[in-house]
């Protein structure tokens, strides 16, 4: 289990956390204490997810941001590419986070220095009906990564906690 410890104050004589949020991550869960800091902690931790440093805007400025949706990039583990449908336009194609990080280099060289990824918790179950010139009718997923079900899990489909 990792733990992530954010903000700062005393705690109690009875080891109640004051002024303070913990991001706990145990088998692919996310859990948030206490309870009324969990939105707090969840921001914080999506910015803590990855080592990052302030910079100012003339600094960013220069950076050469890329935004990957993880599922659309690379598949660099297909053991877990339940339901992966390539020939649906709004279906699963399988990229995750492992697949991305093998990616990097590439990434590297093409002058990337920063990247922004789709949110990675876990996804509604079922898609939406959807209908795309050319493409006919199908089934639209949450493969983007916007249509959270359980902002305390990590969608499976992108990896686990080990591969963020």
């Amino acid at each position: 289990m990792k733990e992530k410890v954010f903000g700062c104050g005393l705690e109690s004589s009875g080891g109640e956390c004051k002024g303070r949020a913990k991001v706990l991550i145990d088998q692919g869960r996310v859990r948030l204490w206490p309870w009324r800091r969990r939105l707090a902690a969840l921001l914080l931790a999506c910015g803590a997810a990855l080592p990052v440093s302030a910079q100012p805007a003339a600094e960013w400025a220069r950076e050469v941001l890329y935004f990957v949706l993880i599922d659309r990039f690379a598949d660099g583990d297909p053991a877990n590419n339940q339901g992966v449908q390539r020939s649906n336009p709004g279906g699963w194609h399988g990229g995750d986070l492992k697949g991305l990080v093998q990616q990097l280099d590439e990434l590297k060289d093409l002058g990337i220095t920063a990247l922004w990824i789709n949110p990675v918790q876990k996804q509604q179950p079922r898609g939406m009906p959807a209908q795309a010139s050319g493409a006919g009718s199908f089934d639209h997923t949450g493969f983007h990564g916007y249509w959270i079900e359980d902002f305390e899990a990590l969608e499976p489909r992108f990896g686990n906690a080990d591969d963020l």
